[in-house]
């Protein structure tokens, strides 16, 4: 029978460390309110009209987000009244620029960019990712203010799910049986 010392100390060590098995999301989702898109213009060439903007990704949750899972959207882009459409044709406006080196198109048509391979493979809690340029002519010369992001990605459960993750895998390879966890936890309550 494992110690309980044992038992703790792998679990401790695992909570510590982050959970290797998380779940992987079916999909990313919009990761509003948990991170920001900090757009910095960089530059307008006037004779191609092309502009260049800077996007960094701030994590403003407590929890580290996996990069590979991070998607920056560009999702509108308005004119100098405000509006994402264009008064005569009714079509949105971030549908006739030109969008430069994106990673690629989401399923209802809008560019996406992915971080840098040299961020890591988390974005640490309260940190900020490497800039991603984002490049887009404007064919049109439609004045248009900075364009809006979103942020999506895949979102870790927290601890408590990631616990229960890590306890089934130790169950089923025969590290750990039902018995010994449950007997940890009576002694563990107990002792609070």
């Amino acid at each position: 029978m494992m110690g309980i010392r044992f038992i703790v100390a792998v679990l401790t060590m695992a909570l510590i460390v982050g959970s290797h098995y998380a779940v992987a999301a079916d999909g990313v989702v919009d990761l509003a309110g948990t991170v920001t898109p900090l757009v910095k213009p960089l530059d307008r060439d006037n004779f191609s009209n092309e502009i260049r903007y800077e996007v960094r990704v701030r994590n403003d949750s407590a929890d580290a987000i996996p990069t590979s899972s991070l998607i920056i959207v560009l999702d509108s882009l308005s004119n100098l009244a405000g509006a994402d459409r264009d008064p005569l044709k009714g079509d949105r406006l971030v549908t006739r620029i030109e969008v430069l080196d994106k990673d690629g198109t989401t399923s209802d048509g809008r560019a996406f960019f992915r971080l840098p391979a040299s961020q890591g493979p988390e974005l640490l809690p309260r940190s900020t990712s490497e800039p991603v340029l984002v490049r887009f002519k404007n064919p049109e010369y439609t004045a248009a203010f900075p364009p809006s992001f979103r942020i999506l990605g895949e979102r870790r459960p927290g601890a408590s799910a990631s616990l229960e993750v890590l306890i089934q895998v130790l169950i089923e390879k025969g590290i750990l049986t039902r018995e010994e966890w449950e007997s940890s936890l009576t002694r563990w309550n107990q002792g609070r």
